[in-house]
């Protein structure tokens, strides 16, 4: 429970500094506007179920400008938790859109599928497919980096839970 409290607040430190960026307009938007790009991210996967512990999480992005307000994403990402006795690995597939505002922040979220292998100790291993579903904020670090705080529900028997990134743009 610590940890997921540590992460809130860690979230909520990104999405005030996001805030205070975007009201006085420090900095500029750090991510292109004209062509497509990929972002490569890497971070940390904290469980909403009491019992999982977080682990690794790592992914990629495909992003495509969509006027001066919005950014069409594309992402494949992998979540997993575990504990003594389950081990939980997801991979997601999702499209969404965030939203622009001034200093690199930026807000949004969206919706896809992701595979849910649960392996239980003494018990046959289980494939899910799932709705996943996420919202979030990112806010661009320098002339190439981003962090980014998001919120995904994994569905039923999903890995679901707060996901802390950072990245890179290529």
């Amino acid at each position: 429970m610590r940890t997921v409290v540590v992460m809130v607040v860690m979230g909520a430190l990104l999405l005030s500094a996001g805030a205070a960026f975007a009201q006085y307009g420090y900095g500029g938007s750090t991510m292109p506007e004209e062509k497509p790009y990929l972002r490569a991210k890497v971070g940390w996967f904290e469980p909403s179920e009491g019992a999982l512990d977080g682990d690794l999480a790592f992914g990629v992005d495909y992003i495509v400008a969509r006027g001066e307000t919005q950014l069409l994403y594309l992402t494949v990402d992998r979540l997993h938790a575990e504990d003594t006795t389950v081990e939980n690995t997801a991979w997601s597939v999702l499209g969404g859109v965030y939203y622009k505002a001034k200093g690199g922040f930026y807000y949004g979220g969206g919706v896809g599928w992701s595979r849910n292998t649960l392996e239980t100790v003494g018990l046959p291993d289980r494939d899910d497919d799932n709705l996943t579903w996420e919202v979030g904020a990112s806010l661009g670090v320098g002339g190439k980096g981003f962090a980014e705080i998001k919120y995904r529900d994994g569905g039923q028997d999903g890995n679901t839970g707060v996901v802390l990134y950072v990245g890179t743009r290529y």
